[in-house]
């Protein structure tokens, strides 16, 4: 972990005012602008990889090949989707005029929502900031990013990236710690797209709400895996540990707890830690494999999690050795009376999993739809009806049916969570249309508008004229 040091109010006040104003006065870039500006940012994303992927790993101590697969890949992946598609999405689009409005020509016009504020985590740094960053270019807008204040190398890396495409009045980046987002978000803003935590986002809307800005909030909380009987064990727990494991469970999708019928207790328990065992030599906390959590009040808070189940009468499975000098965790299973605790009432963010045995599924789902609707659903089972029956009665941000996380990998799909877990959906053509506004534009073509049939004074004719144009042309 680096840690950024506070940038000074007054030099990000001139970099908002300068924004700000070319947001109110210029035009918006063309597509021909934009294309451009998209290529050229594909070029240094590849220039400078390898110092992205190092920083991160000096950070947060994440494998460079991890950071590739789950960071680079996903950005480069969006940012080509968005190249091959931006024409369509700036596109004004015709709609159909209803026989009342006849003589009139309707469109929509996709336009920038204008200046807007990023901020991001440090999670996943490089894939959460710069596929922010594509919607809002490829939507046109200008944008000031606040990237987390614990990844200051990788932020330094990326700004280096960014200023190498844009200048600092189209995108810049500030750094600080919470009195600096504090400061931005006092500020007016179009837009402002924020990744984090529930208690936060709460109080990013409260901000916005004081200039009525929008908002895009990307939360989390306790994501829902259930294995239903007739579940491939094998294949459920594999998939599971890698949606859970990756990232120490620092990710907000990862499979924040277990729901398993009675009859695949054991088999899944051992298939868990089978597949521990081959990713990380048994010896987690030593593996080049594995990264650390962030900082020492994580590793402390998952430690008081650990020891509250254990307290209630929890049992270890499987881990629980952590070593604080590193900041690292073994992943850790719990099992056993965990109600009232926190790993059932919090989003854990780290490597606890916890395992919950259930006996009736239609017990399982009434139990779940009391909870927040959480940010992803996870559904192991190999019958339609189960899994429909689930579907139907469970909501959430999104969902993967035998398997964990890779939805926020389909650009074409919409990402984003539901109330607590969060507001507005990203990536793809979803991320663009909510970094844009969708503008009315209704033109009179014909010298005689169907309204002035009903202008005043009113008469029984115009009554009966309105009354006609009710039943047979609305």
């Amino acid at each position: 972990m680096n840690l950024s040091v506070n940038q000074d109010v007054s030099s990000i006040d001139v970099l908002y005012n300068a924004q700000a104003s070319l947001a109110c006065s210029g035009v918006a870039p063309s597509y021909k602008e934009r294309r451009q500006k998209l290529k050229n940012l594909l070029s240094a994303l590849f220039i400078h990889r390898d110092e992205l992927l190092n920083a991160l790993l000096d950070d947060l101590g994440k494998p460079t090949l991890e950071t590739e697969v789950v960071e680079f890949h996903p950005t480069v992946a969006e940012l080509k989707f968005a190249l091959r598609n931006l024409r369509r999405w700036m596109d004004e689009r015709l709609v159909p005029t209803p026989l009342s409005l006849l003589g009139s020509r309707n469109i929509v016009r996709i336009e920038p929502k204008g200046h807007c504020l990023i901020i991001t985590p440090w999670n996943y740094p490089i894939w959460l900031t710069m596929a922010a960053v594509i919607s809002a270019v490829a939507a046109g807008n200008r944008m000031v990013i606040k990237p987390s204040e614990y990844v200051d190398k990788t932020a330094k890396a990326m700004e280096k990236v960014l200023l190498s495409v844009f200048s600092t009045e189209e995108v810049c980046m500030v750094y600080g710690d919470h009195h600096i987002a504090q400061h931005l978000l006092q500020k007016p803003w179009n837009h402002i797209h924020f990744t984090g935590s529930t208690p936060v986002g709460k109080v990013v809307m409260k901000a916005a709400a004081e200039s009525l800005s929008s908002v895009t909030l990307e939360l989390g909380g306790k994501s829902p895996t259930i294995i239903a009987e007739d579940a491939n064990i094998r294949l459920a727990a594999q998939r599971i540990a890698w949606g859970k494991w990756i990232g120490a469970g620092q990710t907000c999708l990862a499979p924040d707890l277990i729901y398993v019928h009675r009859h695949h207790t054991d088999t899944l328990v051992k298939a868990l830690k089978d597949y521990l065992a081959n990713a990380y030599n048994n010896d987690a906390i030593q593996s080049n494999h594995y990264c650390s959590l962030i900082h020492e009040r994580h590793f402390d808070r998952q430690q008081d999690f650990l020891q509250e189940a254990k307290d209630a009468g929890a049992k270890i499975a499987y881990g629980g050795a952590a070593d604080k000098k590193s900041l690292r965790m073994e992943p850790t299973i719990v099992m056993g009376n965990l109600s009232n605790t926190a790993l059932l009432a919090e989003e854990i963010f780290g490597p606890i999993m916890p395992i919950i045995i259930y006996d009736s599924l239609e017990e399982l789902v009434t139990e779940l739809q009391q909870r927040p609707r959480p940010l992803g659903l996870y559904i192991f089972s190999r019958q339609k009806k189960t899994i429909n029956y689930i579907l139907e009665r469970c909501p959430s941000g999104g969902v993967c049916i035998n398997d964990t996380v890779l939805h926020i990998a389909n650009p074409n799909l919409p990402f984003g969570g539901m109330n607590a877990s969060g507001i507005g959906k990203s990536h793809g053509h979803h991320g663009f249309l909510d970094f844009s506004n969708e503008r009315s534009v209704f033109e009179q073509r014909s010298p005689l508008s169907s309204a002035s049939l009903t202008y005043p004074p009113y008469t029984k004719w115009t009554q009966r004229l309105i009354r006609l144009i009710t039943r047979w042309l609305s």
